[in-house]
């Protein structure tokens, strides 16, 4: 796979993430500029099983995917490619945990309420692995995009 195939992929994989967002703000009616729009678009994009929200989700799996191959074409960085690979799980887990397991409401709440989700749900129960597994997914990503 070259370099420019994987990295066009990834650009459009990321272009449709943004469509989708536009769509969720005129949807809405909110001002491009509102940034309470960012935190209700990752709400509906974690919480709700939705066709706009589930098209955004497999977009942004999907350009993880191709960065990781983009990367793999570049220079064949194998650490750095596990680092994406991680983020991406990160996000899958915590996309799966949000929507199949969470008992958040977030239409009730103000916003924020994947974060809240990801720092503060510390239950002890068999769905709680699939959030710690997220967490572990993400600081192996972040430590492997700072330190690499």
């Amino acid at each position: 796979m070259s370099t420019l195939f994987a990295g066009s992929m990834m650009i459009f994989f990321l272009l449709i993430f943004a469509i989708c967002s536009v769509i969720f703000y005129r949807q809405n009616k909110l001002a491009m500029h509102d940034v309470r729009g960012t935190i209700l678009f990752s709400n509906r994009l974690f919480f709700e099983n939705r066709l706009l929200s589930n098209i955004a989700a497999l977009a942004f799996i999907f350009a993880c995917i191709f960065g990781g191959a983009m990367e793999w074409a570049r220079e064949h960085n194998s650490e750095m490619i596990k680092g994406y690979i991680a983020g991406g799980a990160g996000f899958l887990c915590l996309l799966l945990h949000c929507r199949c397991f969470s008992t958040r409401y977030p239409a009730d709440q103000s916003g924020y309420a994947f974060i809240k989700e990801f720092f503060f749900a510390w239950r002890w129960h068999i769905s709680s692995l699939v959030i710690i597994l997220s967490r572990i997914c993400y600081l192996y990503f972040l430590c492997k995009i700072v330190f690499s």
